[in-house]
């Protein structure tokens, strides 16, 4: 397997990269190529891929060469192209993306999404749901950072949220804690596509033979998040002559220092900036136990892991996935946040305990080395990589579907087997897409039910006609319509029959089985789909369907920014379709083909309906909407302001749905 791994540093700097650089190792020594995409840095580690990597940007200080960089925060275009090519160069099976905030951007997820590769992405910290990275558990924290830099990620959240650029780009997100899934539901992440997946700790083998020493030890990076001044605090009060080894460095250190001072303890805390991986097993393992006393809450928490594993309990503060990974007096004791007495009495229990703190220990050590093992991390996240790689080939078989029904339809003549043909294709699709979600398939069903409330009313007669699966037709039943729904394909009227409401009628097979008279014919996103040489003949026979001022709603997606079948997924912005929109309108078509069927009237709306369900206006459909929205086609068509209409699909689209949106009603 073929997996490009995608994170702002590809060296040691911390618990994501800690993670991070595990995995790889991880993967390349059970036979996987990984590949990597990041910052060109000298500490780098060496991997696949580094001749596409983008130029390195420092942020942790001011820079004034920065200044001219800033835009790349919002949407790095360097990093957009050098993605592109990295993956014309290299067959990826799939794409794990990591941190990727300011220096990177997510300017690169739709690049990926539009090669077809699946994207997963695991969440390090909360800067999807916060625009600071961290979620303090104690109230009036203030972030330390410049004000300048706390406005730029403001905005910088705020502008990719706006975007939808996670939600809709990323197929999976990894939450190494069920906390952090939860979170991620508050802010409006969809749970089907977030999956629990703790990290792992690297094989540890712990001497339980060393004797246990008279300290306590915290470890990690230095700053006011973590509460080492509330330690520091609590452990002044401890009535013993333990120590305390604090080992890490950061902004805090000085700070830290001056308090032991203050406090009269300074023989008592022992300062360690600097400890490879092997000194510091060891210092754990003598220890007593270790404390973390956070004030944020923790994606993860891998010192408690890396504690548990060596076979020590752990003193932690009730905050984040700290209380998921330690059982309170069991394999460890949880405290309040920032309450220095509450840690002191902990702190003195544990010590004078040492019966406890051995069952604890053992405790400990039996459950990480259980749950957190490098061969079960392994096992899971290649049953997630090879899950997703299914359904993007699923994507992929989808648009060579409906590539080869679509070429079939049109070199047929109309008749008998085209009809056949026609059903096949959408019982064959319908079967495929029940296997796997497609990226980009969603409704509106609730938007075109607006519409048709101010068209009809309920004693009206109402045909969906191409109603696919009935949602449509069964919200309109649900509340209280006379809703009827035809499709060509009995395998989606016998999916709509499954979930149908008492009062939903379905029907199946040819127009010519339709015999009823109707108030309003709907056909939403159906129009596309009929061969180009039949249109002008069903819409003749929809009218003879239609009692006398019945009206036809017609909502269909512009072509300008299509494809919008599966093959908009891996053609580019305005490429003819592909697969199974046989024919997609601009309104100028549209309304051509409408007129040659002899509409009495044919209205437009000033703007997309569903931007008025935004915007809250009540706009009706009007002739002068109508002649409105072709002018304005014919203006932006023109060669001197048709590129503004091929930049990007989401401008192109609003533009549309703001100028010349393709729903119109036709009354008989």
């Amino acid at each position: 397997m073929k997996i490009l791994q995608i994170n702002k540093f590809l060296y040691p700097q911390g618990g994501t990269e800690t993670y991070l650089l595990s995995l790889i190792s991880l993967l390349s020594k059970n036979g996987h190529q990984v590949i990597g995409f990041s910052q060109k840095n000298k500490n780098n580690i060496n991997l696949a891929g580094k001749e596409f990597f983008i130029s390195d940007i420092k942020l942790n200080k001011f820079y004034f060469k920065n200044i001219f960089k800033i835009g790349r925060i919002f949407w790095s275009l360097e990093a957009k192209k050098n993605i592109q090519k990295l993956i014309d160069k290299e067959n990826i099976d799939i794409v794990h993306i990591h941190n990727i905030y300011h220096q990177i951007s997510p300017s690169i997820l739709p690049v990926i999404k539009k090669a077809g590769l699946p994207i997963i992405m695991t969440v390090h910290d909360f800067k999807l749901v916060s625009p600071h990275y961290t979620l303090w558990a104690t109230k009036n924290n203030k972030n330390p950072k410049p004000a300048i830099a706390k406005a730029l990620m403001t905005m910088e959240y705020f502008f990719h949220k706006s975007l939808k650029i996670y939600k809709k780009n990323i197929d999976l997100f990894i939450a190494p804690s069920e906390f952090v899934k939860t979170q991620l539901i508050k802010s409006g992440f969809d749970a089907n596509k977030i999956i629990v997946l703790p990290h792992f700790v690297e094989t540890i083998n712990p001497n339980n033979t060393i004797e246990e020493k008279n300290y306590l030890v915290c470890f990690g990076r230095l700053d006011a998040s973590k509460g080492i001044n509330v330690l520091i605090e609590a452990f002044s009060k401890v009535k013993n002559e333990t120590t305390l080894k604090i080992i890490g460095s950061g902004p805090a250190e000085k700070k830290l220092k001056k308090l032991a001072l203050d406090l009269g303890i300074k023989h008592r805390i022992e300062f360690i900036p600097h400890c490879s991986k092997t000194d510091l097993e060891k210092i754990i393992t003598q220890s007593l136990f270790t404390v973390f006393p956070s004030l944020v809450h923790e994606t993860f928490g891998l010192g408690v892991i890396e504690s548990h594993l060596l076979g020590k309990a752990v003193i932690a503060t009730k905050v984040g996935a700290y209380s998921e990974n330690i059982v309170d007096q069991k394999t460890g004791l949880l405290v309040e946040p920032n309450n220095p007495h509450e840690l002191t009495l902990a702190i003195e229990k544990l010590i004078t305990n040492p019966d406890l703190r051995q069952s604890m220990d053992q405790l400990a050590q039996n459950m990480a080395s259980q749950k957190f093992t490098s061969e079960l991390h392994l096992t899971k996240i290649i049953s997630i990589y090879k899950s997703l790689i299914n359904q993007s080939t699923a994507a992929k078989r989808h648009y060579q579907l409906e590539k080869y029904y679509a070429n079939k339809i049109l070199q047929t003549p109309t008749g008998e087997v085209r009809n056949q043909i026609i059903t096949q294709a959408y019982d064959a699709i319908n079967s495929l897409v029940n296997s796997y979600r497609p990226a980009g398939i969603r409704g509106h069903n609730q938007s075109t039910f607006k519409l048709i409330k101010n068209l009809s009313s309920k004693e009206k007669a109402i045909l969906d006609y191409g109603c696919g699966a009935g949602e449509l037709v069964n919200l309109l039943a649900k509340n209280g319509y006379q809703a009827t729904g035809f499709d060509v394909s009995p395998a989606m009227i016998s999916e709509a029959k499954k979930q149908a409401e008492s009062n939903s009628k379905f029907i199946s097979g040819q127009l010519d089985n339709l015999k009823n008279k109707y108030d309003l014919i709907v056909m939403d996103n159906v129009i596309e789909h009929i061969a180009p040489d039949e249109i002008k003949e069903t819409l003749l026979k929809l009218k003879t369907i239609l009692k006398d001022h019945g009206r036809l709603l017609i909502i269909t997606p512009h072509q300008f920014s299509g494809p919008h079948d599966i093959s908009g997924h891996f053609l580019k912005l305005g490429s003819k379709a592909q697969g199974l929109h046989l024919k997609e309108f601009n309104l100028h078509e549209l309304v051509s083909d409408v007129k040659k069927c002899d509409y009495n009237r044919i209205y437009g709306y000033f703007i997309n309906p569903r931007i008025n369900e935004l915007i809250k206006l009540n706009i009706k459909p009007r002739q002068l909407w109508l002649k409105k929205s072709l002018i304005l086609e014919q203006i932006f068509n023109h060669k001197s302001l048709n590129w503004l209409l091929r930049i990007n699909k989401k401008l192109t689209k609003l533009l549309i749905a703001l100028m010349f949106p393709t729903i119109i009603v036709a009354q008989k």
